[in-house]
């Protein structure tokens, strides 16, 4: 078994479980933050003459047990859910009512499509010989200047933890490189400690980027 699908095999099979636990306070200042600049992009992009949607679009890559899809739902956003276990899957929806693509993060086909992508503690298990052209597909599923939020563990290898899940961690030099080399302009790495949900302690690095504006 290859250690993604060891990863993907945990989640699998401890989707319930996974979705029951209390993560409050974990993510709520950048969920903030993402809204923020999701609407206040939105904005903007109303005076666009090619704008469509009367709503912001937004991506979340891992949506889980869809705990951050539903307070986005709140806040008025048409929400478009990934994740790779079909059970969170499942969960996800009974949660919101949305459907949720159930797919790698390797297989992304949007093209500007979404105002803001949305990745807390989900793309630190991509292997980092394949992050930086997830970073591009994620880059292209965006809007110019669309708002991108994830969260990696810092560190400067990977492992398997205790309960089977492959983890990619970096450190902040690293993740600017991918990041800035990605098609994305960096706006800041915020630095948390915290822990993961194994209860282990754990330093967050919160990534706030915006895609690159298309060279005319």
């Amino acid at each position: 078994m290859t250690k993604q699908n060891s990863t993907l095999a945990y989640y699998e099979e401890n989707a319930v479980a996974y979705a029951a636990r209390d993560f409050a306070g974990t993510f709520e200042e950048y969920r903030d933050l993402f809204v923020s600049r999701v609407q206040a992009r939105f904005q903007e992009s109303l005076q666009l003459p090619n704008r469509k949607q009367t709503k912001p679009q937004v991506l979340e890559l891992g949506s889980g047990s869809g705990r951050d899809a539903q307070a986005f739902l709140a806040h008025g956003f048409d929400v478009t859910l990934l994740d790779g276990s079909a059970e969170l899957a499942e969960i996800a929806k009974k949660r919101t009512g949305l459907d949720v693509l159930v797919r790698d993060f390797e297989d992304l086909y949007f093209d500007a499509e979404f105002d803001g992508v949305w990745a807390a503690a989900s793309l630190l298990h991509v292997p980092s010989d394949k992050l930086p052209g997830v970073l591009k597909t994620i880059a292209r599923s965006l809007q110019d200047s669309g708002v991108f939020v994830a969260s990696f563990k810092e560190g400067n290898h990977d492992w398997v933890d205790g309960l089977g899940r492959y983890f990619c961690a970096m450190t902040e030099s690293h993740l600017t490189d991918f990041i800035t080399n990605s098609g994305f302009e960096l706006i800041a790495i915020d630095k948390r400690k915290g822990q993961g949900s194994d209860g282990k302690p754990t330093v967050w690095l919160w990534v706030i980027a915006r895609k690159q504006i298309a060279d005319i």
